[in-house]
């Protein structure tokens, strides 16, 4: 008997990429299913794969909350805010620093202080993004 899954869209055979997903060869999202004929391009994720690798914990500590798609996302968010939070930061502080030697009120002794002044100012701005203070 042919296990192989046939690709509705051109009748052709399909890769079968689970074990692969399941392994972490393949990322999580990608398709469980793939067409060969790379003309074709055809791709399936399985419902009941798709909802595993959802509800399944990341490993080790991994948040047990992350179970449900709209978890997930709220963490990508978060993730991606924080990401968004210390770019503004990095800015405005690296303007703030510049500003303030342009003017003379600050004349970092090495260059290492101005990075360590730099990164003090980026984690005080961070934290204000996220407090709102």
């Amino acid at each position: 008997m042919n296990d192989e899954k046939v690709c509705p869209k051109c009748n052709g055979l399909m890769w079968d990429n689970r074990a692969k997903k399941a392994s972490g060869e393949f990322k999580s999202n990608s398709p469980d299913y793939a067409c060969r004929d790379k003309e074709c391009g055809n791709a399936i994720w399985d419902k009941e794969t798709t909802q595993e690798s959802i509800n399944k914990p990341a490993g080790g500590q991994a948040a047990k909350a992350m179970t449900t798609p709209r978890a997930k996302k709220a963490v990508d968010w978060d993730k991606k805010d924080e990401f968004h939070a210390r770019q503004t930061a990095a800015n405005v502080g690296a303007n703030i620093l510049a500003a303030m030697i342009q003017v003379g009120t600050y004349e970092p002794r090495e260059p290492q202080q101005a990075v360590d002044d730099l990164k003090a100012v980026i984690d005080d701005l961070t934290t204000k993004i996220h407090t709102g203070k």
